[in-house]
């Protein structure tokens, strides 16, 4: 799977550093990038793809490739062995990983400490001194500013309402094809397996995806542009699903429902559910953090400012200052007093602590779902 999606490099990432400026944008200008400039930008739609079907074909002979290789390797040699990884036990071993672990949640707490340290610094100080951990000059004034602000209000409840109606066709979805796909007498199958497996190592780009969704179903500047996009397009969450379907739910409860004349929905809806609320749990919290998360489809798809979700109304502060200006005037808030570098670290913060709150209720579940449910079946 990684060998398949190393060429879909992080979008967001070399979109919103480099940001087209100076030198720092030509060399990290990747395929992602240069499909959506050439398409959004320039309307080059030949040249956009192109790109992305070079990028497909590449990423299709990378994961063949592998393939080749890693079915060339003895049972004996591979990491993989019976279908259960190796693990050494070993003090050096644990000392190890215990280490990495330790310094990959250092990686991952300190930019949101940095964050919530800057969105209570003053302005003046973190232009003169830059960002630190710890507050500078302590003040709520991009807080302040944020609460006059009526379109910070209006994309929460957009993200919200995205957010709920979202997660729950989400889950519905992907339980009725992972539910079918646990069942050993649906005819194909193996085919519809494939085909969804086949979409956890490639995608048809943005090109062809932007146009169907723009042309074909005229979602644009709808709010069905900030749903459909995402609504099935983790296969891995459907294969999981399926696992877990297959190793918790009891071929013979199934079979004695069908005996009693239940049909297939009803065994879904009354017996199989019920069954599974900690991989519905998981593929619920998934789900609802993409939603919450998502500014793609918010760039792509929406240029009005009332269809913006909270993700969205962010990523155009961090990428138009102008915008923060427009806000003060219609706030009656000077220009020159907008703190435009805490008012982006604020919104970040204001948009991340909402899942921070929820993530402990899920998170045995989570962990429970997530465990089961990725044993391969």
């Amino acid at each position: 799977l990684a060998i398949g999606k190393m060429f879909y490099s992080d979008f967001g990432l070399f979109y919103q550093v480099p940001m087209q400026s100076g030198a720092l944008f030509n060399v990290t200008q990747t395929i992602d990038t240069y499909v959506f400039y050439g398409l959004m930008n320039n309307g080059n739609i030949g040249m956009s793809a192109a790109a992305g079907f070079y990028q497909s074909i590449v990423g299709f002979i990378l994961v063949m490739t592998t393939n080749a290789i890693v079915n060339k390797v003895s049972r004996e040699n591979a990491m993989f062995y019976g279908g259960v990884m190796m693990v050494d036990n070993s003090r050096g071993y644990k000392i190890t990983i215990n280490t990495i672990l330790i310094l990959m949640c250092i990686a991952c707490l300190a930019p949101f400490l940095l964050l919530i340290a800057s969105s209570f610094s003053s302005e003046t100080a973190l232009i003169a001194s830059g960002y630190s951990f710890l507050p500078k000059e302590f003040t709520t004034t991009a807080y302040e500013f944020l609460l006059k602000d009526a379109s910070v209000f209006h994309a929460y409840g957009v993200t919200l309402l995205l957010t709920v109606l979202g997660t729950t066709l989400s889950i519905l979805v992907t339980t009725l094809i992972a539910y079918p796909l646990s069942l050993s007498s649906l005819p194909g199958r193996g085919i519809f397996s494939f085909y969804v497996f086949f979409t956890m190592l490639f995608a048809g780009g943005l090109v062809p995806t932007y146009m169907m969704w723009t042309q074909t179903f005229h979602i644009k500047n709808t709010f069905a542009a900030l749903l459909l996009p995402n609504l099935v397009t983790n296969g891995f969450v459907i294969m999981m699903m399926r696992s877990y379907f297959q190793a918790n739910i009891p071929g013979e409860v199934l079979e004695s429902a069908r005996m009693d004349g239940a049909g297939e929905l009803f065994i879904l809806f009354r017996i199989v559910i019920p069954m599974s609320l900690p991989i519905m749990a998981t593929v619920g919290l998934m789900s609802g953090i993409s939603y919450w998360n998502d500014w793609n489809n918010n760039l792509y798809y929406i240029t009005e400012p009332e269809l913006n979700s909270i993700q969205g109304l962010l990523n155009r502060m961090l990428t138009n200052a102008q915008y923060l200006k427009q806000a003060a005037t219609m706030g009656n808030v000077g220009t020159g007093a907008v703190p435009t570098t805490s008012v982006r670290m604020a919104v970040a913060v204001l948009g991340v602590v909402s899942i921070l709150c929820i993530y402990p209720f899920f998170q045995k579940y989570f962990v429970k779902g997530m465990t089961i449910g990725a044993v391969k079946g």
